[in-house]
């Protein structure tokens, strides 16, 4: 699937057949032996609904059905189309940016969150991992579809950069690291550099500073002279230590349940 320009997401929400598409768990009903499972489409609605509980519950589709243990399936590439073309809808704005969640991290963070995790899966730098596995998402259907939609996805994503929520604005940013290693957007890395060294490696949220060092690094750039560098150099050296203890306690022993330090 090649996406140019952003479909209307009603229209997409309405029109496609997601019945051929497949999600990580079948839809299940209130009375089924294992819980309620919602169907992607009946998720992706609850967006807008401004229902808290329903939309929690689709976030919670985001995460298990569409990419469960970051594996990709076939709805995962038409939801996030949708949810891209969501984020750059005017007309749908108020609808996501609900009272209730005053206070709390604001929903269109959580949507570029996903985002972002969809576009890190089939990312040069996690490609590189599985193929050391002997794996790679470029060879399948589902992996393919997210890629060729990297610039559609992206221009949901980039609708954000100016959002006057901060967390929105950051969030959106950490989504885009990834998709701009479509050839097509490489030319965007330039424009977003001074951006991400300003505001995403200050950032008051860890996992916005890694992203923004590792994004940087990866494309040339020297960070040795941000804050944040040397915390990435920190968390990678405790991120090996926990990955030793528990490979030497697999070899030796039981294996060991501590939470990783990061």
């Amino acid at each position: 699937m090649e996406i140019e320009e952003l479909p209307d997401p009603r229209v997409l929400l309405s029109e496609t057949d997601w019945s051929t598409l497949e999600a990580a768990f079948p839809e299940r009903g209130e009375d089924h032996p294992s819980g309620p499972v919602l169907s992607t489409p009946v998720a992706l609605a609850a967006f807008t609904s401004g229902d808290r509980d329903a939309v929690t519950r689709a976030l919670d589709h985001l995460d298990d059905g569409l990419l469960h243990q970051g594996t990709l399936y076939g709805a995962t590439g038409t939801a996030a189309l949708y949810l891209a073309a969501l984020l750059a809808d005017d007309g749908s704005r108020e609808a996501l940016v609900p009272a209730w969640e005053a206070g709390r991290r604001p929903l269109r963070a959580k949507l570029l969150d996903w985002l972002a995790a969809v576009a890190y899966t089939v990312s040069d730098a996690r490609e590189e991992y599985w193929k050391e596995w002997g794996f790679s998402w470029t060879s399948t259907p589902e992996g393919r579809e997210v890629r060729a939609l990297r610039p559609a996805l992206f221009q949901g994503v980039s609708a954000c950069f100016a959002d006057p929520d901060l967390a929105v604005r950051e969030a959106a940013l950490a989504a885009a690291i990834p998709l701009l290693d479509a050839p097509e957007l490489v030319r965007h890395r330039a424009e977003l550099i001074p951006v991400l060294r300003r505001e995403l490696a200050a950032s008051s949220e860890q996992s916005h500073r890694l992203a923004a060092i590792v994004g940087l690094q990866a494309w040339g750039e020297d960070t040795t002279a941000l804050a944040a560098h040397a915390e990435l150099v920190e968390y990678e050296q405790r991120e090996k230590e926990w990955e030793e203890k528990q490979m030497r306690a697999a070899l030796h022993g039981p294996p060991v349940n501590d939470e990783p330090p990061f």
